[in-house]
């Protein structure tokens, strides 16, 4: 007769097995979470095309496409919530958003420490005076500014020197289409803008300012400022986005991606 012996399993062995099923259990929970796609969400500003602005509720521009572009590199995807720019930089400085697209250095929320830049800007703005195409005003330097009235958009920041030069002269428009408007009408001299929004401006509202405007700037241009991503100081986090930002800025300035999305929105075709 033939007799099946059961073996009794040493208890140290099973306490071991028991710890090893464990284990494995907390790993491959583990590698099921990293499995799945970061993500984050951030601000971005309305009606400053071609750098941030919405269209039929999603963020285009420069600024979301480099973001979209250097988180994705880094395995993280962006959701993008679009608001004013006055309310996205204050609501990044108060923490309900992680970060606002995008934001001068000059920015008084970064002088007060609610906010703290990517190392790397998105972008830089070189900013051009307009004029009427009948104006005789050519190749303005600083100095010439003296006492003229120039039309800024509202919440725009073209660096240092031109603030400097017209802080006591300076008329300010809701949006860049309406500083246009007032200096068709003869209400300013000048208007200081973007050459790529103006030029984009131009061509959608073609009927109205096609052949009326002319760049009386220097030669050169005068020194612009940089875009960047805004973190809020008041969320824990907030420095581990930044740094995969600019981990991801690294790449594909590398890769030459950051030159493609560039060249595409240089054409300001849309």
């Amino acid at each position: 007769m033939t007799h099946n012996i059961g073996v009794m399993p040493n208890p140290s062995i099973l306490h071991a097995l028991r710890r090893l099923t464990l284990l494995g259990l907390l790993l491959g929970a583990a590698c099921g979470a990293h499995a799945q796609p970061a993500q984050i969400t951030i601000a971005v500003s309305q009606n400053h095309y071609p750098y941030t602005d919405v269209e039929d509720d999603k963020a285009i521009g420069l600024g979301p496409d480099i973001v979209r572009a250097a988180f994705a590199s880094m395995g993280v995807t962006v959701a993008f919530e679009s608001m004013p720019h006055h309310r996205c930089v204050i609501e990044a400085g108060r923490g309900v958003v992680m970060a606002c697209l995008a934001v001068g250095r000059d920015n008084p929320h970064f002088k007060s420490g609610k906010l703290f830049p990517s190392k790397t800007p998105l972008f830089a703005v070189i900013p051009a005076l307009f004029a009427s195409s009948e104006s005789k005003l050519q190749a303005l330097t600083l100095a010439d500014l003296a006492g003229k009235q120039i039309v800024f958009p509202k919440d725009a920041n073209y660096g240092d020197d031109l603030e400097r030069v017209t802080r006591g002269n300076r008329v300010e428009s809701l949006t860049e289409l309406t500083g246009l408007r007032m200096l068709m009408a003869g209400r300013a001299e000048l208007l200081a803008g973007d050459p790529r929004s103006v030029g984009y401006l131009e061509r959608k509202y073609a009927q109205e300012l096609a052949g009326r405007l002319k760049v009386v700037s220097q030669a050169g241009g005068y020194a612009g400022t940089m875009g960047y991503a805004a973190f809020s100081k008041k969320l824990a986090d907030a420095p581990h986005w930044a740094a995969l930002l600019d981990q991801g800025l690294a790449k594909i300035h590398a890769n030459g991606e950051y030159e493609r999305i560039n060249a595409r929105w240089s054409g300001q075709l849309r």
